[in-house]
């Protein structure tokens, strides 16, 4: 095993009071021996332990759920999560790859959004290539990476369609924020134009209609183990521009 990252101490990492309770937050999507939990501080500590495998089965995520997402089977239709802005923040203190070099991780945020009327959208193995036509789906993925590595090499900054659960189409965009032993921060990230682009990357309408009902933070990987240590996950919205946030994201509404 090569250890690529070190333990570093509270002294080495800034840190701060959390924001993550029970509820709303759910530890749901975790697979032992991966492992989300919330610490006395309120800040949120995912350990995904994956090492062994060379795809993302076994026990690649370790993330916590405000609300609902697509692997729980249809929305119920209640407790939309009415906001505009996201915003997270937290560390990245230990890294331990595999030797093959035959790896994949994410820090990140995904918005799970349920669309009014079902839609025809597509899924992408290598956008933009490889992709098939997935229909009658209620449900969008939008992932958000802070931090995304294939085969130890850095994603950099991209927009793509990748690989979601069958029910779903999606949109991911990779920032590179984050890096090994050092704090990360993204403020006021815009949900609903993360929506729109979405929409675009898909070929649907931008008047197309969703509920925003999830919000879920963690990190996801295999050929690894790491931990990720959360400080802050919220949602909000913003002032000013006479913008509103409404129930339903799709134009109209600012």
């Amino acid at each position: 095993m090569t250890i690529l990252g070190l333990t570093l101490t509270a002294a080495q990492l800034a840190h701060a009071t959390g924001t993550f309770t029970t509820p709303p937050w759910q530890m749901t999507a975790n697979q032992p021996p991966s492992t989300s939990y919330i610490l006395p501080d309120s800040t949120l500590n995912t350990t995904v332990v994956n090492l062994s495998q060379t795809c993302y089965c076994g026990s690649y995520a370790a993330t916590a759920l405000d609300g609902s997402a697509d692997w729980m089977g249809p929305w119920n239709g209640q407790n939309p999560l009415v906001y505009s802005l996201a915003s997270v923040s937290g560390n990245f203190p230990t890294l331990s790859t595999n030797p093959s070099g035959q790896d994949d991780y994410a820090i990140e945020f995904t918005l799970y959004f349920w669309f009014q009327n079902p839609q025809t959208g597509k899924q992408c193995y290598s956008y933009p290539n490889n992709c098939f036509t997935v229909t009658n789906v209620n449900w969008f993925d939008v992932e958000i990476k802070l931090l995304s590595y294939r085969n130890n090499v850095n994603q950099g900054i991209a927009s793509y369609i990748g690989i979601s659960g069958s029910t779903s189409i999606n949109f991911r965009e990779t920032l590179d924020l984050a890096r090994l032993g050092q704090n990360f921060s993204l403020t006021n990230f815009d949900i609903t134009n993360a929506y729109a682009t979405g929409l675009n990357y898909q070929g649907l309408p931008p008047t197309t209609q969703a509920y925003l009902v999830g919000f879920e933070v963690g990190s996801e990987g295999y050929g690894v183990q790491f931990t990720t240590i959360f400080t802050s996950g919220t949602l909000s919205n913003g002032g000013g521009g006479g913008c509103s946030p409404s129930k339903l994201l799709g134009p109209p509404h600012c």
